[in-house]
């Protein structure tokens, strides 16, 4: 598999922007103590919040997602307003949550101005909490036309994921490209960004 180009000097700073504004990290408790707290030392508890920015030209909508291992807190957003930063939570909790939390999500927009949704994002997490697994992330973008609702390919994506590291960029692929990025750790913030770049 062919490697992806690092995040520019740019990107970068927006996604630190972008994982700084998020709230801090809230692990839940339970009569035991604090989930993260295990006593095993196999794994813990983890608890991924993320934050999308839509640089496009148009409000994106909410298409799919997968849960490969944990769940999601809430819901995840129905759309990102153009301009505009929405921001999700997930966790995974030992024992069942075999791979920590690793999860993905799609949105569609335009990628011309007044066009229809036509373009899709993808983001993917993966976050372990074995203590030694690098912590990954994953984006891509292309033609919503291969991102149906229901027939979406996921065992892909998450091969790219698990080929991912902390950042990902997708260049320019569908008049759009994507960038992300993921802290360490067991709590850690993600944050994603979406930007069209053949504006008509």
């Amino acid at each position: 598999m062919s490697s992806r180009p690092e995040i520019s000097e740019e990107q970068r700073v927006i996604l630190d922007k972008l994982k700084a504004e998020l709230p801090e990290a809230v692990m839940p408790v339970t009569a035991s103590g604090l989930l993260g707290d295990d006593k095993k030392g196999k794994s813990t508890q983890v608890y991924v919040r993320a934050s999308m920015l839509n640089n496009g030209v148009a409000t994106m909508n909410y298409r799919d997602h997968k849960l490969w291992s944990g769940s999601i807190i809430g819901s995840y957003p129905d759309d990102i307003e153009m301009n505009g930063a929405r921001s999700t939570t997930h966790q995974g909790v030992p024992p069942k949550d075999t791979e920590g939390s690793m999860g993905a999500i799609v949105f569609v927009g335009p990628n011309v101005q007044d066009g229809a949704d036509d373009c899709a994002w993808v983001l993917a997490w993966s976050v372990l909490g074995d203590g030694t697994t690098e912590n990954k992330i994953y984006v891509e973008t292309g033609p919503s036309s291969k991102y149906i609702k229901g027939k979406i390919n996921w065992g892909v994506i998450k091969t790219s994921l698990e080929h991912s590291k902390d950042v990902s960029s997708c260049p320019a692929n569908h008049g759009a490209e994507a960038s992300a990025s993921i802290d360490s750790g067991d709590s850690p913030a993600a944050a994603a960004t979406f930007v069209v770049n053949n504006v008509k």
